[in-house]
């Protein structure tokens, strides 16, 4: 086993508990009378954001590790839990209003996202050695700015808008980005 194949266990665990998570709270979420729709986008981004990163971790193979780096990089997916069980409470079967609850939680969740997005930036500068002006950077730039006005407003229009926005990011990486591992290395 190599270092790399070590390193994406603890990495890939991480994700897991997200995905558990997350499926796990789908069916309160869905639920005709309770459920939300803008939360049940922002669940599925989730999903989708583990999947990416799981193939996005490809990228960190010819990384030289060091403990500090290793930390950085188990950060993201950490950040990643904590936001699904912000989303997803543990007593899942409890929420009556997945809209009242998806409200009471937004400034946690998109604060969340905020810095999600600086660490994916902060991570692929250190351990990817990616310039300032890669493509990849769009995608980090839309996190925050998405997280920003998640976490500033309550408007239910702004929160539409950026579910739709998650929607087209995760179609557009699916098309253009994440065809093949390793993809953001290059």
């Amino acid at each position: 086993m190599t270092l790399f194949e070590y390193l994406a266990a603890a990495y890939t665990l991480l994700l897991s508990f997200s995905v558990v998570r997350l499926i796990g709270g789908l069916p309160s979420a869905i639920i005709r009378d309770r459920r939300y729709w803008v939360h049940l986008v922002m669940v599925a981004g989730a999903l989708y954001s583990t999947s990416v990163m799981f193939w996005g971790f490809w990228s960190y193979r010819g990384v030289d590790w060091s403990y500090p780096g290793f930390v950085l990089s188990l950060a993201v997916p950490a950040l990643v839990h904590f936001m699904a069980t912000v989303i997803i409470p543990a007593s899942s079967d409890a929420v009556e209003s997945w809209q009242e609850f998806y409200y009471s939680v937004r400034r946690r969740y998109f604060g969340a996202w905020i810095v999600f997005g600086c660490l994916l930036a902060l991570n692929a500068t250190v351990l990817l050695d990616m310039p300032l002006m890669h493509p990849a950077r769009l995608g980090q730039i839309a996190i925050i700015s998405l997280g920003v006005a998640g976490a500033l407003s309550s408007s239910p229009r702004v929160h539409s808008a950026i579910a739709y926005s998650v929607l087209a990011l995760s179609a557009f990486g699916v098309l253009v980005i994440f065809f093949e591992p390793g993809s953001l290395a290059n």
